[in-house]
């Protein structure tokens, strides 16, 4: 059976307007998305090469819809990773897209983690900085009593797919889009701390790996398919967020 899905980050105004049906249009339309400094599509072995399944690896799967994660749930450490693409390149900001289904009924609760960047040898060392399972906040833990976690935010309905995406320009302003629409917007006044609080731009750049799912040895998943993933080396405004699109549902193709 073969699917087809829209690819976060690599569309261009154009492409996306052929594309995207009328319904799932947006109205505002930058003229040039920033360029990606990487993306990989996950429904294929090229796009997946240089990623490494780790934790419970019998629960991930990979195939033509991309990375499937299973038994997602607080504990369950399971995590899909690759050298952090924004290393050394997120000093003015950055932002993270990717393509992104949770299945309807699945437990889902804001410690999970959808995504995140974590330390120098991808365990429990150098902390994490974690977007949640719900869609609903973001947390960071250096393990060493600072810490800090926004869960104030509206949980996100991820069970019909969304181009995810996650902005954080220099003041460590925090945007969560789903489909286009922005959902959530964190700063330091959100933020429940103990200890210091930390620079997240400023983490980002330092991290050497990015996981899909479960920080190392820490926290949970939720169970979701991952078809694509793109890094910016910048904030990505309101319009080029329009221009990424919206979630294409999968088109089974005859033959």
């Amino acid at each position: 059976m073969k699917m087809k899905k829209l690819l976060a980050g690599v569309l261009s105004a154009a492409m996306v307007a052929t594309m995207i049906p009328a319904s799932m249009a947006f109205s505002s339309v930058s003229a040039e998305v920033p360029e990606a400094v990487a993306t990989y599509d996950l429904t294929t072995d090229a796009g997946r090469e240089g990623w490494v399944a780790g934790g419970a690896a019998a629960n991930i799967a990979t195939d033509e819809n991309g990375v499937t994660f299973s038994n997602g749930y607080v504990g369950q450490n399971q995590n899909y990773s690759i050298a952090n693409p924004l290393n050394g390149k997120a000093t003015n900001g950055f932002s993270v897209a990717l393509t992104v289904t949770v299945p309807a009924g699945t437990y889902v609760n804001a410690y999970e983690s959808m995504f995140n960047f974590n330390g120098v040898d991808n365990v429990d060392t150098d902390g994490v900085f974690s977007v949640s399972g719900n869609g609903g906040g973001v947390h960071y833990n250096d393990w060493n009593a600072n810490f800090w976690d926004i869960t104030s935010g509206t949980a996100v309905d991820l069970t019909a797919g969304s181009i995810f995406i996650l902005t954080v320009d220099v003041d460590n302003n925090m945007n969560l889009y789903s489909n286009g629409v922005l959902v959530n917007s964190f700063n330091q006044g959100n933020i429940v701390a103990t200890g210091t609080v930390e620079d997240v731009v400023n983490y980002v750049n330092d991290m050497m790996y990015f996981s899909l799912g479960a920080a190392p040895a820490v926290w949970g998943q939720p169970a979701m398919t991952v078809s694509a993933v793109s890094f910016y080396s910048s904030a990505l405004s309101d319009q080029d967020v329009a221009s990424l699109g919206a979630y294409e549902p999968p088109v089974v193709e005859p033959g």
